[in-house]
């Protein structure tokens, strides 16, 4: 019998197993404010993980900035989960949580799960840009 049959599905989107540039800036374990340019282990709509130099507590957030061609993406992550190096010429690894899910990786083609968070997350952009523009309907009919 497989393994991976019988444990229940514990991912919310597919993971992909990719280095993509990244920048994170935030506070470390130490209340000293940081910036890393690293690159992500691999990531899906919710986050990523990635290589640190830096010593995180959990729960904090940071800053992510990906590159997208002469653009960068930004996001704001919690962290999750941190590993230890396990000697001293390793690094951290970080995995954090977008505040958000969304395709700030501008990976492409993604994956099939993808779809429905990214086409509801793009709805919600264009309402959001519609109600702020649109004053609401007046009833006409009258008590």
């Amino acid at each position: 019998m497989d393994f991976d049959q019988v444990r229940p599905q514990r991912r919310r989107s597919e993971r992909v197993a990719k280095s993509l540039p990244i920048v994170v800036r935030g506070t470390d374990l130490l209340g000293q404010p940081f910036e890393e340019r690293t690159a992500t282990l691999n990531f899906n709509l919710h986050g990523c993980r990635y290589a640190s130099r830096y010593h995180l507590p959990r729960n904090a957030w940071v800053t992510l900035e990906v590159p997208r061609g002469s653009e960068f993406e930004n996001a704001r992550a919690r962290v999750a989960w941190i590993q230890r190096p396990h000697s001293v010429r390793e690094f951290f690894q970080v995995s954090v949580e977008l505040e958000a899910p969304q395709n700030i990786w501008g990976f492409e083609p993604s994956p099939q799960d993808w779809a429905p968070v990214e086409s509801a997350s793009a709805a919600a952009e264009a309402e959001e840009s519609r109600s702020g523009s649109e004053l609401p309907a007046v009833s006409e009919r009258h008590a």
